[in-house]
This record gives structure tokens, C-alpha cells and sequence, in this order.
């Protein structure tokens, strides 16, 4: 009857873990210019120079090639949480390890591609 359980959140929260990491692992392995900012079930892929820090750093996103990412994604069967380049994901208690490695493997194949991914997208700021 109790969906959000402590045991629950943790085990989702390692999911995000193991998200984060496998994250990681494929910037560094294809040498994706972008940084991984990620805890517990949420986190994030910045296509830039450096960590989104502030507003400031986040201008500095590549939002083109975030758009690639996205919709390379979602052409393999992945639908990253936010439609927007400041989060990418958040795991819930229904996610598994099985789920995670196939989003990492899916990433893995789209990071190969991420040179090549452009499309003329900026970022709007609402006034």
C-alpha cells in the first residue's frame, strides 16, 4: 500500500547512482565536451565547457546539440524526464538495474553520434 517507502526512495536513489556514474563513464569514454551533474534520482548531462554552476554557466549549454541528444534518445526508445537541457532524468522506485543499463547503453550508442548532432535551437528566456 506504501509506494515511497525509505527502502524504496534509497533503492531508487542507488538506480540514480548507477545513472549518474554510467553517465560519466561514457563522456569520459567518447570524450563528449560536456559535464554529469547528478544525486540521488535526478541528474543531468551539460554539452559544454564547463559545470553548470549558475545562470551564467548554464548559458554557456549547447542547446543544439542537446536537442540531437534528446531526440536521438527518444528515437531509441528512451524519453529523458525534462524536455529542456537542465535535467535529463529522474529515476522513480519502478526503475531497475535492467532499465538502467539499457538507458546507458542507449547513450552510449548516441554519444558516438554527438559530433554530428546539431540543430539551430538556442535557449529562450522568458521575460
Amino acid at each position: 500500500e506504501e509506494i515511497l517507502t525509505r527502502t524504496a526512495m534509497e533503492g531508487a536513489a542507488r538506480m540514480g547512482e548507477r545513472l549518474g556514474r554510467g553517465y560519466r563513464d561514457v563522456v569520459s569514454d567518447r570524450k563528449v565536451e560536456g559535464h554529469v551533474q547528478y544525486r540521488g534520482i535526478s541528474g543531468t548531462l551539460g554539452l559544454g565547457p564547463a559545470p553548470v554552476v549558475d545562470w551564467r554557466s548554464f548559458l554557456d549549454i549547447d542547446v543544439g546539440r542537446w536537442w540531437g541528444y534528446y531526440t536521438a534518445m527518444m528515437n531509441r526508445g528512451i524519453v529523458p524526464m525534462a524536455t529542456g537541457p537542465d535535467e535529463q532524468w529522474t529515476l522513480s522506485v519502478q526503475h531497475t538495474a535492467e532499465d538502467v543499463d539499457a538507458h546507458l547503453a542507449t547513450f552510449d550508442e548516441v554519444a558516438r553520434l554527438l559530433p554530428t548532432l546539431r540543430a539551430d535551437v538556442h535557449l529562450v528566456e522568458s521575460v
